[in-house]
C-alpha cells in the first residue's frame, strides 16, 4: 500500500537501519589503532565489514526459502548490507551501497541478497508507459460517476471526531461484561457493529467502484468500508492499519496507525485491527506524526545534529587549515626547492615535520571521537534518518578522503626524507605522545583524588590509575634518557603544567545544578564516565603517533584500565 504524505511514514526497519549505521561509524575509529599506512588507506577506501556475520558460524543459506547447505561446489557469499552469509544464486543481486554499507545513489555496486536489494526505493529500474491503464481508468469513470455520486467520499469530514467515536466505541465496548462483550464479538463477524459505522455511512450492495481509484469491483472481490469516512473501497485503496488499544494502567483507550511514528513498536494487548482508506490514512497520519514531530523530541534531535555539526566544523577547519601546509611543505622538499616561509626561523625541518604529524594526528583522532556522537541520535521518522544519514555520511568521507591524503604524506615523508632525519622525526612524536599520555594520566588522577576528597566517597578510580601511571612514567623516563635530556628539568616541567592545567584546564568538570539535585552519587557516576572517555582516547592517540612495538607495556596498561573502568562503572 502506497500513500500520498510519506512524511511521516516509519519503515519497519527503521531502527535497524539506523542502528546499522550508527555501528558502522565506529570503524572510523579502527583507521586510529595503528601506524600502518597500507592498512589504514585500504580500510578507509572499501566499504565496511565490521558488521559481518563470521562466515564460519553459518553452514547453510541464510536465505529462509533456500537453505542450501554449503560445500565446495555451494560457496559462501555475504551480503554488502546486512551481513548474513548466502549462495551464489540468494546474494547475485547489485546495490549502490556507500563505504558505510548503507543505500546511496551515488556509490559503488555491490553483491547483497533479494531482501537487501528490495528495502527502499531502486533508484534504477525498467520504465514502461502506463497510458493504456489510464485510458482504461478514464473510460469507467465517465461511465459510472453519474451512476454513482454518493461514492465521493465527504471532504468535510473531520479525522479526528471519527477517530474520537471509535475509541469512545471501542471503550464502552470493553467497558461491558465478559458475556456481553463475547457476544459482541461474535455478531461483529457476521454484523459489523453500530459504533464503527460513521455519519456517511455507505451500503456496500449498492456500490459498485472505489471510491478512491474508481476501479469496478468484481464480484469476487471482497467490497469494505473505510471505519472511518464510512466509503466502500477495494483492498487496494485501504489496509487493516488502524488499531484501538486499551492502555496501561490507566486503561484508557487510544487509536494509532501502524508504522507510523508515535506507534506502539510491539502489539498491544486487546489491540482490534480495523480497515481505513488511504484518504483517511493520510490525513490520520499527519495527526499522529505531528505528535510526535512537533514535540520536545523533534526539537531536541535538530538540537543534537546542529550540536555535532558545529562541533566537528571547528576540527575540519583546523584540519583544512593545516593540511595543506603540510603538503605544500613535502612538494617543496620532494623537489628539492627552497622551503623558506615554510620552515620557521629558529626551527628545522626535522621539528616542522614532527609539528605537523602531531598536530594531524590529534585532530584527526578527536573528529573520529567526536564523530561517535552521531550513535547517541535516535531519528524517528524517515526524514530524520535521512537527515543524520547525510549528516553522517558527510562527516564520514570528509575524514576518510583527507585522513588518507594525511597518511600519503607521511608515507612520502618516509620515502624521501634520509634514514636518519626520518628517525629523528619519530624520536620527537615518539617523546610527545608518551609525555602527554603520562600528563593525562596524572592529572586525571590528581582530579579523582580532589573530586573524592570534596564529596566524600572511596578514592578507587585514582587506585585504579596508579598502576598506569607508573607504567607511563618508567616509558616516559627511557624516552627521556633516550634523547639524551636531563630528566629532573623535565620532571619539573612536567609539574608546572600540571599545577596551571588544575587552575585553569581542568579535565572533569560536573554540572553544579546535578550536583547539587543529585549528590555524590551523580559525580562519582560522572568521574567514572569521563575517564573511562578520556582514557580510551589516550590509548588512541598514543598507538595512532607511534610505532606498534614502541611503548607496549603502557599501551597494555592503558588497554587494561579501559576494561576496568567499563567494568566497575557504577
Amino acid at each position: 500500500m502506497t500513500h500520498g504524505n510519506s512524511t511521516y511514514f516509519r519503515s519497519k526497519t527503521l531502527n535497524d537501519e539506523w542502528e546499522d549505521l550508527s555501528q558502522s561509524v565506529s570503524c572510523v575509529l579502527q583507521v586510529h589503532e595503528g601506524p600502518e599506512f597500507n592498512k589504514a588507506e585500504r580500510s578507509s577506501r572499501t566499504i565496511t565489514a565490521t558488521h559481518w556475520v563470521k562466515a564460519i558460524e553459518r553452514t547453510h543459506c541464510s536465505e529462509r526459502s533456500c537453505g542450501k547447505k554449503f560445500s565446495l561446489r555451494v560457496r559462501k557469499h555475504h551480503c554488502r548490507r546486512c551481513g548474513e552469509v548466502f549462495c551464489n544464486q540468494c546474494s547475485q543481486f547489485k546495490r549502490r551501497l556507500s563505504l558505510l554499507a548503507i543505500p546511496d545513489p551515488n556509490g559503488v555496486s555491490y553483491r547483497v541478497c533479494k531482501r537487501c536489494f528490495d528495502v527502499g526505493p531502486q533508484i534504477l529500474g525498467t520504465i514502461r508507459p502506463h497510458m493504456e491503464e489510464f485510458n482504461v481508468w478514464r473510460e469507467m469513470t465517465s461511465k459510472d460517476r453519474d451512476n454513482n455520486k454518493n461514492t465521493i467520499t465527504d471532504p468535510e469530514t473531520d479525522i479526528y471526531e471519527e477517530l474520537q467515536r471509535l475509541v469512545n466505541g471501542y471503550r464502552n465496548h470493553l467497558s461491558k461484561s465478559k458475556i456481553k462483550s463475547f457476544v459482541a464479538e461474535a455478531l461483529s463477524l457476521v454484523k459489523i457493529p453500530e459504533w464503527q459505522k460513521s455519519k456517511c455511512w455507505m451500503t456496500r450492495s449498492s456500490v459498485n467502484i472505489c471510491a478512491l481509484c474508481y476501479k469496478r469491483i468484481s464480484g469476487d472481490e471482497i467490497k469494505s468500508n473505510c471505519k472511518v469516512c464510512g466509503a466502500v473501497i477495494c483492498s487496494s485503496c485501504s489496509s487493516e492499519t488502524l488499531i484501538l488499544f486499551p492502555t496501561r494502567p490507566s486503561h484508557t483507550v487510544k487509536w494509532a496507525l501502524i508504522n507510523i511514528i508515535g506507534s506502539p513498536d510491539e502489539e498491544p494487548t486487546g489491540c482490534l485491527y480495523l480497515r481505513i482508506c488511504n484518504a483517511c490514512h493520510d490525513k490520520a497520519a499527519v495527526l499522529q506524526g505531528k505528535t510526535v514531530t512537533d514535540g520536545v523530541a523533534a526539537t531536541t534531535l535538530l538540537d543534537d545534529i546542529i550540536n555535532v555539526h558545529q562541533m566537528l566544523s571547528s576540527l575540519k577547519f583546523k584540519i583544512c587549515s593545516l593540511l595543506p601546509e603540510y603538503e605544500t611543505l613535502v612538494n617543496h622538499l620532494e623537489a628539492k626547492t627552497d622551503s623558506q616561509g615554510l620552515v620557521p626561523v629558529e626551527g628545522s625541518v626535522v621539528q616542522t615535520i614532527a609539528r605537523y604529524h602531531l598536530g594531524l594526528s590529534d585532530l584527526f583522532t578527536q573528529f573520529a571521537f567526536d564523530l561517535q556522537s552521531v550513535r547517541r541520535l535516535k531519528p524517528q521518522t524517515n526524514t530524520q534518518l535521512k537527515l543524520a544519514k547525510n549528516l553522517t555520511s558527510a562527516l564520514y568521507n570528509f575524514h576518510s578522503d583527507n585522513f588518507s591524503i594525511f597518511r600519503n604524506l607521511k608515507r612520502r615523508t618516509v620515502e624521501m626524507l634520509p634514514e636518519e632525519m626520518v628517525e629523528k622525526v619519530q624520536l620527537i612524536v615518539d617523546t610527545n605522545a608518551i609525555n602527554c599520555a603520562y600528563i593525562y594520566i596524572k592529572q586525571l588522577g590528581l582530579e579523582a583524588l580532589m573530586l573524592a576528597d570534596k564529596h566524600k566517597f572511596e578514592d578507587e578510580v585514582a587506585t585504579f590509575l596508579a598502576d598506569c601511571e607508573s607504567t607511563c612514567l618508567q616509558d616516559l623516563k627511557s624516552q627521556i634518557d633516550a634523547c639524551h635530556e636531563d630528566w629532573e628539568q623535565h620532571k619539573q616541567n612536567i609539574e608546572k603544567l600540571l599545577k596551571s592545567n588544575l587552575k585553569e584546564h581542568r579535565l572533569i568538570i560536573p554540572s553544579k545544578r546535578r550536583t547539587i539535585q543529585k549528590g555524590s552519587g551523580y559525580v562519582q557516576t560522572y568521574l567514572f564516565d569521563r575517564c573511562g572517555h578520556l582514557i580510551f582516547k589516550t590509548l588512541q592517540q598514543l598507538q595512532a603517533k607511534t610505532l606498534e612495538k614502541k611503548f607496549c607495556d603502557s599501551k597494555a596498561a592503558l588497554q587494561n584500565l579501559s576494561k576496568q573502568f567499563r567494568v566497575n562503572n557504577p
